[in-house]
């Protein structure tokens, strides 16, 4: 496996790490702003980061080793997955945080219910 593969698996390994951190101890210790929205949100910076990283290895592996071709390809490869790619976890982002729940039951809801 030639350095540009392994440097592009290693870019789409930091995508994940991101979005893991922001999925699992977001809202713990504030990993990024809860708030954002759009291209700069965390979940597109991830989504961006992981598709180019891994996107890039599968191209920079498909072309001859060791030419400048390689990153050439991976590079372009992993762009034109990238901005899609990111554009997707924008939109499922925002439709995760604006999904329509039922009321957080009260105190009034429980009244005639039995506890066992």
């Amino acid at each position: 496996m030639s350095a540009v593969t392994m440097a592009f698996l290693v870019i789409g390994g930091v995508g994940v790490v991101v979005l893991a951190l922001s999925l699992f101890i977001g809202d713990i210790v504030h990993f990024g702003h809860p708030d954002a929205d759009g291209p700069f949100s965390v979940p597109a910076i991830a989504g961006f980061i992981g598709a180019f990283g891994f996107v890039g290895a599968i191209a920079a592996r498909l072309a001859p080793e060791g030419t400048t071709w390689e990153l050439a390809l991976g590079g372009g490869a992993g762009l034109l997955a990238a901005l899609p790619t990111a554009w997707f976890a924008t939109r499922l982002a925002r439709a995760a945080l604006n999904m329509r729940t039922d009321a957080t039951p009260t105190r009034n809801d429980l009244v005639g219910t039995r506890s066992e």
